[in-house]
């Protein structure tokens, strides 16, 4: 196999077509040339493809044409996303360890609706005690090394790059992250939002507020925040804010990453 990086990714928009129906924005890293990694059987009449975002691996295109079985025993990636039966046949067949996950993407609310508009500001509040920043180069240290807060970041190479880039949007309590929402991907004319909070400040409304912030922002800048759900408390707090349930579809764990 081929390696791609994410600058030559446009050519494999046919491979992974059927995540444009939709499914999840996850390809589109990859596809318009942000992030992530690919490999394919030929460069210029590419028929096979593995796709490496973030966490996600794709596995487009005809499975046969796959001539490195260590992509699949070994994927680059611990979540493994087959786009078609014959995939998840030969994946699963490489790995009858792999646990499957349902996953939900989300349909963004649109900012130009009134409603929207007015229920994403009410939520945007915090407890006393607590006050809301923007992720930038101070807390960029702060959550690469925090495990919790790792995923905000992770993606990017450099404060630099992060600020360039990404957008995200903090709680603080003493000045200290306790929670936040950031891009976890980014695409041309959106991001995918990441929303954690640390253990002991949970349940407390943190969440809500620092992704209503962030989608407020997103707004501002023309972007769509794309949410894609992978257990039933993110599920729950995407319509909270406004987002309408989408397409299922399953995902595969090499490794555990998941809370």
């Amino acid at each position: 196999m081929i390696r791609l990086s994410c600058r030559e990714g446009a050519a494999l928009a046919p491979l992974l077509k059927p995540f444009f129906s939709g499914g999840p924005h996850l390809p589109f890293a990859f596809l318009d040339g942000q992030m992530g990694e690919g490999w394919v059987d030929s460069r210029t009449a590419p028929r096979c493809c593995v796709v490496a975002v973030g966490d996600f691996c794709l596995l487009g295109g005809e499975p046969d044409r796959l001539d490195d079985p260590a992509l699949l025993k070994n994927p680059p990636a611990p979540l493994v996303i087959p786009l078609s039966a014959q995939w998840e046949q030969a994946f699963t067949a490489c790995r009858p360890d792999a646990l499957p996950i349902c996953r939900q993407q989300f349909e963004a609310p649109r900012i130009s609706e009134g409603r929207v508009s007015r229920e994403i500001l009410a939520r945007t509040s915090v407890p006393d005690g607590f006050s809301l920043a923007p992720l930038d180069a101070r807390f960029f240290s702060f959550c690469r090394e925090t495990p919790w807060a790792a995923d905000f970041c992770s993606q990017f190479s450099s404060p630099e790059d992060f600020a360039a880039r990404g957008l995200g949007q903090l709680v603080l309590f003493q000045g200290t992250p306790v929670a936040g929402a950031s891009s976890y991907l980014i695409y041309r004319d959106g991001i995918e939002i990441q929303v954690e909070t640390a253990p002991d400040f949970r349940r407390r409304g943190l969440a809500t507020a620092a992704a209503a912030s962030l989608m407020r922002r997103c707004f501002d800048r023309g972007l769509v925040p794309h949410w894609d759900a992978h257990n039933p408390p993110s599920a729950a707090l995407a319509v909270k804010l406004g987002y309408t349930p989408g397409a299922r579809y399953t995902a595969f764990l090499t490794d555990e990453i998941l809370p």
